[in-house]
């Protein structure tokens, strides 16, 4: 069920992307929940025609889902989908995720622009049948764009769309549980007592609706099999899997786009790739840029073997990653080996102080005729010293920069320098990997769902930071550490007076980032005889941010809105077909100029709110 504030930023979104009509049709059903088409022309005073053309394509792109009543009146109900009218914010993300990746993997241009446009296209209809896609297109461009069709579905960017997709879930699940329930009802050797029927009924109707929404984790759905290499000497054959699991490696076999599916755009990939952007954001805050390419790698190599975000995944043979995996696919110019400073056993340092009152570098080699074993003394500080010298005022390591470095090995990787880098994460305040065996140089596994509570945590405290500053977010810490804690020791423990805390422990209650209890010492319950404890509540503090972020946006959206109608004129021009592609001839000065302050204003109002939105990702999808 979506919240007020959500189904107010959905209305906004479709009203600015599909029009007037469709946003009114939605705003009925969530304002009323499940509607016939009859009810939502009484509701909204528009024309039962109109809503019917209307509820077609907002079915296509199942903005709307529907659901017939088949036992009872027969009548077909109408749900809003917040999840599909939220994901046109990611429209253009995903188009320019696709053409970076086919970019990258040394595809031509024109493979990557044809990827965007299929995406594209996929985006405007909602979804399509992979036979009618080709043959809109000319013969020459079919055989391009059914290699490119299956790129896209080997990396599940597009995937089949099945039926049940266009049913809400509780409906599916609701028909599979009077179907379990009536057949142990009619099994005398089944349970007898109702509370025994109607739990077995519950698990398998459960079972059932795991096993319908998984459907599409299988390996290689939506591909057939072309096997080229075959023995009785026909013609090449093409054989459908359906709930293959195998290896699609093989010499003698090809994989290609089945012609008769129909395809979407799959919106979990791309929460997933998103999800290991801003794992990699954070692991190059933290640790390094270069170690935050590596894990980057490493994160690549979990996309063939998740699904989704959510997907429930454990330290084993198929999640588990090798070393030897990781430094295979790291890029040849980044210098791995030289960013990582390592202990010499070659030489030693000792730091003294020269007359200007800098720290001075003496060099000894081992062996050398002039040390002694007085130059033995204290060498464990004047190592602690030199490994201080790679860090920065913030702790950060300057040899794990953002440039090549100067190591003799620049641009080659190797299996013990990636070895190095994973180990640094490994080692961070926040477990980026976890080492878990020593094949292939070393085995290794993500905890997401730990990391994604580090991601979370860390995004939270940085809004706290800029909105309350340092002192909020240093009693917000206190507080999250210790559980509960009243004003008297959190003054002891932050060593800041009760006065200068009290404004930020109100202002951090005003949001929802912490919550009062009322303990009382006697029975009268008087309010000087009380205990009052500060604590925080992660999950209702997020979902509190979450709802302040769709205002937010909500109000970025209509900002944009009221931009564009000022300049209504001006845009109603640039729709002409003679002013297309010619402003510089049909465009005044004025005009021109006007137009260069709207994409001024809608490109900064544009930022802020995909800024906004990939917050909402952070607390909301991952």
């Amino acid at each position: 069920m979506a919240s007020k504030e959500l189904a107010e930023l959905c209305e906004v979104i479709l009203q600015d992307t599909y029009g007037e009509l469709a946003s009114s049709i939605v705003a009925i059903l969530f304002a009323h929940g499940r509607l016939t088409a009859s009810q939502i022309s009484k509701n909204t005073k528009i024309p039962l025609a109109a809503v019917q053309r209307t509820l077609v394509a907002l079915i296509q792109n199942r903005f709307v889902l529907y659901w017939q009543d088949l036992e009872g009146s027969k009548n077909v109900y109408y749900y809003a989908n917040w999840q599909q009218c939220y994901s046109i914010l990611w429209t253009g993300q995903i188009i320019t995720t696709v053409n970076k990746m086919f970019s990258e993997n040394l595809n031509t241009s024109s493979q990557a622009s044809k990827a965007a446009e299929v995406v594209k296209n996929m985006h405007i209809f909602g979804h399509m049948k992979v036979q009618d896609y080709l043959d809109a297109h000319s013969p020459e461009d079919s055989n391009e764009i059914s290699s490119v069709m299956t790129s896209l579905v080997k990396q599940k960017i597009l995937t089949p769309l099945y039926d049940f997709e266009f049913h809400p879930i509780e409906d599916i699940f609701g028909q599979l549980y009077q179907k379990h329930y009536k057949l142990i009802n009619a099994d005398r050797s089944g349970p007898q007592s109702e509370i025994a029927k109607k739990g077995a009924a519950t698990i398998a109707a459960e079972t059932d609706k795991s096993a319908l929404l998984t459907r599409k984790d299988e390996a290689n759905i939506g591909l057939i099999k072309v096997e080229t290499a075959s023995k009785n000497g026909g013609a090449n054959r093409a054989r459908k899997i359906i709930g293959s699991r195998r290896n699609a490696s093989a010499e003698n076999e090809s994989w290609t786009v089945d012609k008769d599916i129909v395809l979407s755009v799959n919106h979990e990939k791309y929460l997933l790739l998103a999800r290991n952007n801003d794992l990699v954001k954070l692991a190059s805050k933290r640790v390094g840029k270069v170690t935050g390419q590596v894990y980057k790698r490493l994160l690549a190599c979990y996309e063939s073997k998740i699904s989704r975000c959510n997907q429930e995944i454990q330290p084993g043979v198929d999640f588990n990653i090798s070393t030897m995996e990781v430094a295979k696919g790291i890029d040849s110019q980044l210098d791995v080996q030289g960013s990582i400073v390592m202990p010499s056993n070659k030489r030693k340092v000792k730091q003294e102080v020269d007359d200007g009152g800098r720290l001075r570098k003496k060099t000894r080699l081992d062996g050398d005729l002039n040390g002694g074993l007085d130059d033995d003394v204290g060498d464990d500080d004047d190592d602690l010293l030199d490994d201080d010298d790679a860090y920065d005022d913030d702790g950060h390591s300057d040899m794990n920069g953002s440039t090549n470095g100067s190591g003799s090995v620049n641009g080659k990787t190797s299996v013990e320098a990636t070895n190095r880098h994973l180990e640094l994460l490994a080692d961070s305040p926040i477990r980026f990997v976890r080492k878990v065996g020593n094949r292939g140089g070393g085995e290794w596994f993500v905890p997401f769902n730990e990391l994604v509570q580090d991601l979370k945590r860390v995004t939270y405290e940085d809004i706290i930071t800029r909105k309350y500053g340092p002192v909020a977010t240093r009693l917000l810490r206190v507080i999250r550490e210790k559980g509960k804690v009243d004003e008297k020791l959190l003054s002891q423990i932050t060593l800041l007076q009760s006065k200068d805390i009290c404004s930020h422990l109100t202002d951090l209650q005003g949001i929802g980032c912490l919550n009062l209890q009322e303990v009382p010492k006697t029975n009268d319950r008087a309010p000087g005889r009380n205990f009052y404890l500060w604590f925080h509540k992660p999950t209702r503090a997020y979902s509190l941010l979450v709802q302040d972020l769709y205002k937010t946006m909500n109000r970025l959206y209509t900002r944009l809105g009221s931009e564009r109608k000022t300049s209504s004129i001006l845009l109603a021009k640039l729709e002409r077909e003679d002013v297309k592609g010619n402003e510089e001839t049909y465009l005044s000065a004025q005009e021109k100029r006007e137009l260069a302050e709207l994409r001024r204003a809608e490109e900064k109002l544009l930022v802020q709110l995909f800024r906004v939105e990939g917050l909402v990702r952070i607390f909301r999808d991952y």
